[in-house]
């Protein structure tokens, strides 16, 4: 019996400190609701411009979704929706194909109504 490895993406901790500081902040711990938008937002461009992989984005995505004290917004959905990604690009099949393109929807709709921030604050 072959055993199959598994490779855990590894979350992406210099560009994720970068974030934090280009939003203003000087540690995840200290991020303001606003700021943690910044970061996300940030996280998805970079994922757009080919600096980020989709696991690293689904790993940012899902450390800002957890910071969050109130997860009933429109940004946690988002949050939420790009921490599923890595999973379900893996494991989609013929049922839960419809998750994961409603998951890049809900991510791709969130960036295209907010990204004006990334460019304000610049």
């Amino acid at each position: 019996m072959k055993i199959k490895s598994i490779v855990i993406p590894y979350f992406p901790t210099e560009r994720f400190t970068a974030y934090v500081k280009r939003a203003g902040a000087s540690s995840a711990e200290s991020l303001t609701l606003e700021q943690k938008q910044h970061v996300f937002l940030m996280a998805i461009s970079d994922f757009y411009e080919y600096g980020l992989s989709l696991d690293e984005l689904a790993h940012v995505g899902n450390r800002m979704w957890a910071s969050l004290d109130d997860r009933t917004t429109e940004l946690a959905d988002a949050m939420y929706a790009a921490s599923e990604l890595s999973y379900y690009i893996r494991y989609a099949d013929e049922k839960s194909i419809d998750v994961l393109l409603d998951f890049l929807t809900d991510v791709k709709e969130y960036f295209e109504e907010y990204k004006n921030i990334l460019k304000d604050q610049s």
